[in-house]
């Protein structure tokens, strides 16, 4: 069994690839709060180092505390762009930060 272990252990993807958005999967995981995903990702050498202060504060925010009103304000702005999330941030009458929190880019930390 520990021999079928190290065979598919060389077979899994970069757990620091990032997409499109330059989000990794630890991001994505992190936004939803998917705990198990998190720790599968962290043990398969997903790296925090680069955005230390967004993912401490990550795994601050997802042990089982209410999400602020501004993280849930985001994530209706965000649901109900859709697929225009990108282009319809960028069409709103917001200052550049609040645009670039809209867009979960990966500073700071979570509320």
């Amino acid at each position: 069994m520990k021999a079928l272990h190290c065979v598919s252990q060389k077979h899994l993807p970069d757990p620091n690839l990032q997409e499109e958005d330059h989000k990794t999967a630890l991001h994505k995981a992190a936004w939803n709060c998917d705990h198990v995903l998190m720790q599968m990702l962290l043990e398969a050498g997903a790296d925090t180092r680069r955005h230390k202060d967004f993912y401490d504060s990550v795994f601050a925010v997802c042990t089982n505390t209410p999400r602020s009103l501004l993280h849930l304000t985001r994530c209706a702005i965000r649901a109900s762009l859709g697929g225009f999330c990108h282009s319809g941030v960028a069409q709103l009458p917001l200052p550049s930060p609040m645009k670039k929190y809209l867009l979960l880019e990966p500073e700071g930390i979570l509320y």
